[in-house]
């Protein structure tokens, strides 16, 4: 299972993260980038001091599941 996390500013320089599960294996630097180039031009979200402005970061991140017991 693989889960993006993308990274961004707020107007006083806090830094949020937001991360979106399922996505595909083979996402795209440019994927990546243009949503989160787009979340933030939306200035739909908020961060500690005011909306998210700035995009700063992407991360692909791979999540294994080992089954120990049971389904």
């Amino acid at each position: 299972m693989f889960r993006l996390e993308l990274g961004f500013k707020d107007g006083s320089g806090s830094k949020k993260t937001m991360s979106v599960s399922d996505v595909k294996e083979n996402l795209t630097q440019s994927d990546a980038q243009a949503l989160g180039e787009a979340i933030a031009a939306s200035r739909v979200f908020k961060g500690k001091n005011g909306v998210l402005e700035e995009f700063v970061k992407a991360q692909l991140v791979e999540t294994k599941r080992t089954v120990l017991f049971g389904e």
